[in-house]
């Protein structure tokens, strides 16, 4: 179910005011895991939970009018045991969702995005601080290992290895090589962005398709370079939701499914 401008801004003006809670008992908090530690341990009074609940109360009661726009029977056709009355809403409804095939890949798609550059936000930006810190010289002892961490996941090739290895010996290591390891450390964590980005927007794909009974798809591509070969090869073919790999599984992948209503279609 869309919701209008309107009931979306006073969701996100709710959002935001609990949101401003939490963040208020963190202010100041510069340390990682103190900061974990107190958001895992906020808790909302009671006086805020009854108000939360108020304000949610408030944007149901005013959506009534949203679904009541969505009614496609009059109340006599509700009233009426003929079958007729169910046939033109499976009708109706049919042709609706027919016409909105467009309309959920575009919003799907504006959803990993979003994904994507907040999982960015929260993983690429404290480990540039933090190389920023280790270039400069002043890099805290925590920090230190923090990066060291995030350089020792996956699969690392044997020069970064070897670089990462000197700094978790306490080792003296020069500019150019840390610059190799920034460059590096830096990609990996926009590949795997982009990959938990892809995964949620499968499963978040897949769960509404199969909510509105949408069993195929049709797969797109980015239609670039950069799109691998068995992924051109499936390019604009319609395949069903429930069999094989989705748009966006695989790593790093940047296709998209755009719903259908039928194969074939």
């Amino acid at each position: 179910m869309y919701l209008t401008k309107e009931v979306e801004l006073k969701l996100r003006k709710i959002f935001k005011w609990a949101t401003d809670k939490v963040m208020g008992g963190v202010v100041g908090v510069v340390d990682d895991d103190e900061l974990i530690e107190k958001l895992n341990n906020f808790n909302f009074s009671s006086e805020q939970k009854r108000e939360i609940i108020e304000k949610l109360t408030e944007v149901v009661l005013s959506t009534r009018k949203l679904f009541d726009s969505y009614r496609t029977l009059s109340e006599a056709e509700l009233k009426s045991d003929s079958l007729k009355g169910a046939k033109k809403w499976i009708r109706i409804n049919y042709e609706l969702m027919t016409n909105t095939g467009g309309d959920l890949a575009e919003l799907y798609q504006k959803y990993k995005e979003k994904s994507y550059e907040t999982l960015i936000k929260a993983t690429k930006e404290p480990l540039a601080n933090r190389f920023e810190r280790l270039e400069q010289g002043t890099i805290s002892n925590s920090d230190m290992k923090r990066v060291i961490s995030e350089l020792k996941k996956g699969r690392v090739n044997k020069e970064i290895k070897e670089v990462v290895d000197r700094l978790e010996k306490g080792l003296k290591v020069n500019p150019k090589d840390i610059a190799k390891l920034k460059e590096y450390g830096l990609y990996k964590v926009e590949l795997r962005a982009r990959n938990e980005a892809g995964n949620l927007y499968a499963n978040e794909l897949q769960a509404m398709m199969l909510e509105e009974d949408i069993q195929f798809y049709r797969w797109r591509t980015m239609e670039d370079s950069r799109v691998r070969q068995s992924h051109v090869a499936k390019d604009n073919k319609i395949f069903n939701i429930n069999e094989g790999t989705l748009p966006g599984q695989d790593f790093g992948c940047r296709c998209w499914a755009e719903p259908v209503k039928k194969k074939g279609v």
